[in-house]
């Protein structure tokens, strides 16, 4: 257990930002620089960008190549099913992404069927950019988002609004102090309660009502900064009875060899643990995640998209039945790595106890879940069917049409060809000191899959 005596360090609950859904808060003090959390993954989602991703996740990609993806296809852009979304924005940003790794897990393509099958972008660290004390929420910067007509991105609560936002509290607090030093009679205390309360819910803006106190009677002595910064956080009795943990899992290899990494309980996990709450974000065509390309023709004036006999990489990381469109995919740290186990599975999946559950959309359409938009109203858990103990691998059954489906693969597959030399271009990136000539590449080429490039900074 930690200091304070939670031995949970992240939760999952609803978060501080008005209309922002959910959010991660820590239950636990974090010094600047240190790591928030339990590493992640990446996924790269190839030229997606001008045919778009309807569903939530659309709204959840980020540039690829910070991460090291820029050349993986003309247009790569990345998803962080973890961590990277479920943090929130907001003008006390506190966190920041460091570090991905790259590698294949020791698979080589030359030998193992399940190359491929899993992402190479893992070991995503997110640090404290700023102390973040125990009860408050997380925040990451990233882009506008607007819902509702509601802005919840960085323009919400850029510098200069918020200072107009703190002088504005400051006036309304000591003006209505000055009102209730002047009434003395209980009547005229209890009226100017009400009246506090009606004038703070209903008729002040939602991003002034977070520098204003709930209590009229809390006004003597009010800090409008001091509760701002109170208002983007719970009490740790308020997550432990309305969140969820979310550092349950950490990732290491598999220990199936094929699998690539895995997912491990991070404490001892009694059975019937809710071990990780998993929102769903749907994808309501699963055509979408079909790989295409931009095509060219010279008798043709307009951009042609032809698709490629693949799917993303995204799809392994969804669930889905064979006779719908719909896929919804998990996120949250870590749930995307827990493997299969048809045998003896130490989890399962069930509908979610989450509070923001909303079991009516069960029973609606496909078209009648697209009018929910960017809100999370459906939910897993990964519940522990029996005691898992500290550093073991979480496992869930699959499903026997999965099983046979891999059996299939492997079965079937062969080593691409000239695979036997491969190495991947990240490695042959930090093993090559020198960059070969056009004369010397004339002679001894480099392998057909690599192409070399020139990075350059301009000012």
């Amino acid at each position: 257990p930690s200091s304070n005596g939670v031995l949970c360090g992240l939760y999952l609950a609803k978060s501080s930002i008005p209309n922002a859904g959910l959010g991660i808060f820590s239950a636990r003090d974090i010094p600047e620089g240190s790591q928030v959390g339990n590493p992640d993954i990446l996924l790269p989602i190839y030229d997606q960008k001008d045919q778009g991703m309807t569903g939530s996740f659309s709204s959840h990609l980020w540039a690829g190549g910070p991460y090291g993806m820029g050349y993986e296809s003309v247009n790569t852009e990345a998803l962080g099913p973890g961590l990277v979304c479920s943090v929130n924005t907001h003008q006390e940003r506190n966190t920041a992404f460091k570090r991905v790794d790259y590698d294949s897990n020791g698979l080589h393509r030359s030998k193992n069927p399940g190359v491929g099958a899993f992402t190479m972008y893992h070991n995503v660290r997110m640090e404290a950019t700023r102390p973040i004390w125990a009860g408050m929420e997380l925040f990451l910067e990233y882009s506008i988002s607007i819902e509702n007509d509601t802005v919840i991105g960085d323009n919400y609560y850029d510098e200069e609004m918020r200072q107009k936002y703190l002088d504005r509290a400051e006036r309304v607090s000591s003006g209505f102090a000055d009102i209730m030093n002047e009434q003395s009679s209980a009547d005229s205390q209890h009226a100017l309660e009400k009246a506090w309360a009606l004038i703070r819910d209903e008729i002040v803006v939602e991003p002034l009502r977070e520098y204003l106190p709930e209590s009229m009677s809390k006004l003597v002595d009010h800090n409008p900064e001091e509760a701002r910064l109170q208002s983007l956080s719970h009490s740790l009795e308020w997550l432990q009875a309305n969140g969820q943990c979310m550092d349950n899992l950490y990732a290491a290899p598999s220990t199936i060899e094929e699998a690539g990494r895995g997912a491990y309980a991070t404490r001892f996990l009694a059975k019937g643990t809710v071990i990780a709450p998993a929102p769903l974000q749907p994808v309501y065509n699963r055509d979408e995640l079909i790989i295409v390309y931009k095509a060219v023709e010279d008798d043709k004036p307009e951009v042609l998209y032809r698709p490629l006999p693949k799917n993303q990489l995204f799809l392994n990381y969804c669930f889905g039945h064979n006779q719908s469109s719909l896929l919804l995919c998990p996120y949250g740290a870590n749930v995307g790595l827990i493997n299969h186990d048809g045998k003896a599975p130490n989890a399962k999946i069930v509908w979610s106890s989450n509070k923001n559950f909303q079991e009516s959309y069960l029973n609606k359409t496909i078209e009648e879940l697209k009018e929910a938009g960017l809100k999370t109203v459906l939910f897993f858990d990964v519940v522990a069917t029996r005691d898992i103990q500290a550093g073991e691998e979480v496992f869930i059954d699959y499903g026997q049409e999965w099983q046979d489906a891999w059996e299939d693969h492997v079965r079937e597959w062969t080593p691409p060809n000239d695979s036997l030399d491969y190495v991947l271009p990240h490695d042959f990136n930090t093993t090559q000191d020198v960059i070969k000539t056009k004369e010397e590449q004339i002679i001894d080429p480099y392998p057909e899959y690599l192409k070399t490039a020139c990075f350059f900074d301009h000012f």
